[in-house]
């Protein structure tokens, strides 16, 4: 699938590149009217490895949430689709790769799907245009990940009256971490000039010691970020005594 970006206009041309995904992006235009939502269906892993994912979309249909107890402390929780038309996006180049991950942030954390806008021709084939979400004050088209987590576009962030907080804070190049955000846009508090950047691993300490929220790594070792200093550390030792 390629996606074109068309960031003055928030919007988003899902592209096909295959006959399978061509007869999908045809069966949803004939299915879907404008507004309609295309719904979230979950992630899975890219062809190519795990830097990257694929998104699932579903046009109409009914959906439940299933739980399912994998041992006594796991239990996966996922939506269920019944009769849907199902959409698979699987990026083309890695600049569609990196757009289809920034679909799935904002899908998950924000919109719970892409507002379908209507159908369009590119180079020849058949293909849909589409919007995360809308700005609460303006209903301007949003596709940011932040913008469409507190729907609120950049000019209306722009005239906001910030009230800043300090606690959580996310975004794409950061899982988690603590900073100080607009209660009303979301915007992030900018940084003195004299201010470091934190680094991702400091963030994640941050988290433990602001917030009372430990940090555990999937593919570790480093498991933690406190053995993420403690290794960081070691490496120094062993550096220097290597030019001693």
């Amino acid at each position: 699938m390629q996606i074109l970006i068309n960031a003055e206009e928030a919007i988003l041309t899902l592209v096909p590149a295959t006959d399978e995904e061509s007869e999908t992006i045809a069966a949803i235009a004939a299915r879907m009217k404008p507004e309609e939502k295309l719904k979230y269906g979950g992630r899975g892993t890219d062809p190519e490895g795990e830097d990257f994912c694929t998104v699932f979309l579903h046009a109409g249909g009914e959906s439940e949430i299933v739980e399912e107890k994998v041992n006594p402390n796991f239990t996966v929780v996922q939506r269920q689709f019944t009769g849907s038309t199902k959409l698979e996006l699987v990026g083309t180049t890695e600049d569609d790769k990196y757009a289809i991950g920034g679909i799935r942030n904002a899908c998950y954390f924000a919109t719970g799907g892409l507002i379908f806008l209507g159908e369009t021709m590119y180079d020849g084939k058949q293909a849909i245009n589409v919007t995360a979400a809308r700005c609460k004050h303006c209903s301007a088209n949003l596709i940011e990940f932040g913008r469409c987590e507190w729907k609120t576009c950049a000019k209306c962030a722009e005239k906001c009256e910030h009230e800043y907080k300090r606690g959580m804070v996310h975004g794409p190049g950061l899982d988690m971490g603590v900073g100080e955000f607009c209660t009303k846009c979301g915007s992030g508090k900018p940084r003195e000039e004299s201010e470091r950047e934190k680094s991702v691993i400091e963030q994640h300490l941050a988290v433990k010691e602001e917030l009372g929220m430990p940090v555990f790594y999937k593919n570790g070792p480093p498991n933690t970020p406190e053995e993420a200093v403690q290794l960081q550390r070691l490496a120094r030792r062993h550096a220097k005594a290597n030019r001693a």
